[in-house]
């Protein structure tokens, strides 16, 4: 009878799948250390390209484009750092010149000068070139990464790297043990890590005696878990629609309270306005009275003048 896993008792089984899960993360740590190597060495041969003097121009102009803050005043700085390769490759020239016609003296009048124009440039090129320097690294990097252009290259210095080599073996040792294969054998291959893993802690915690069972367990495990998962996400869903409504009631009263305001601030205005109407109404019908007075007067005076005028008269 050929050795099957559903042959197998609950101690085997755990002795089993233990030593499968232990080989399996060995290969993982393998693996990763490789991977991490390899990474190692291709950020390397990445740094040494992006350092040589045929993209330091390219990359010094164009790093303060990808600055986070301030980009307008790196550009700004980016602009006389351009001015400054200009001036540096001017000044280089022109001690060249001078040097080959041997005019001396306008090479030392001019000297400091020239030399203030290039390192000032310079200089401001600098300080606009660290402010996006770090954003435009990775740019680049995964750009020439997304090219391949050194993939052969990072691939040779890889293959001859000894603490490379050193992880590759060790993986492929682990890959091809003969327990471990022997594992591969009996576990069936539509099961995860994570699954041996379940279905090792349920024979572990005897809940279970075979695979078969212990493969059950595991599965209305899962399915729990997700339906927890669900109801937790339908909570989460609940709760923010109970936030969301307490936000629009909260803002209807902030509303409600604004307009009342305002309401009562109208009706302040349009009482204050009648008061002020019927105040002035009030008045003019006093002057109106006063007038009426005033010309009852003045008739009075009149006549008793007249009266008296023609009283002496006689």
């Amino acid at each position: 009878m050929a050795l099957s896993i559903d042959n197998l008792g609950r101690e085997d089984l755990v002795t089993l799948l233990g030593g499968y899960i232990n080989h399996t993360q060995q290969i993982n740590e393998a693996e990763n250390k490789y991977s991490d190597r390899y990474d190692e060495i291709r950020d390397s041969r990445l740094l040494a390209e992006y350092k040589k003097p045929k993209n330091m121009i390219k990359n010094f102009l164009l790093a303060p484009f990808y600055a986070n803050k301030l980009r307008w005043l790196a550009i700004f700085f980016d602009f006389w750092g351009a001015l400054g390769v200009l001036f540096a490759f001017a000044f280089i020239y022109e001690i060249i010149s001078d040097l080959f016609t041997g005019n001396l003296a306008n090479l030392a009048n001019n000297f400091v000068d020239n030399l203030t124009e290039v390192l000032a440039g310079l200089l401001l090129g600098s300080i606009g070139y660290f402010m996006g320097r770090k954003n435009y690294k990775e740019h680049w990097f995964k750009k020439k990464i997304e090219s391949g252009d050194l993939d052969t290259d990072i691939d040779v210095e890889a293959d001859t790297d000894s603490l490379s080599n050193a992880y590759k073996n060790e993986y492929s040792s682990l890959v091809n043990d003969e327990r471990y294969q022997q594992y591969l054998s009996l576990i069936p291959k539509n099961f995860t890590l994570d699954d041996i893993v379940g279905i090792h802690q349920v024979l572990s915690d005897y809940r279970a005696d075979n695979f078969k069972e212990a493969v059950n367990v595991w599965r209305q495990e899962q399915h729990n878990q997700r339906v927890e998962n669900k109801l937790n996400e339908q909570d989460g869903k609940y709760e923010q629609l109970r936030n969301d409504l307490y936000d629009i009631r909260q803002q209807q009263d902030e509303d409600r309270s604004r307009t009342n305001f305002m309401a009562d601030k109208l009706a302040t205005t349009a009482m204050n306005a009648r008061r002020t109407a019927e105040s002035a109404a009030k008045n003019a019908q006093n002057a109106a009275k006063s007038a009426q007075n005033a010309n009852t007067t003045s008739s009075q005076t009149q006549n008793d003048f007249e009266s008296w005028k023609k009283k002496y008269s006689e």
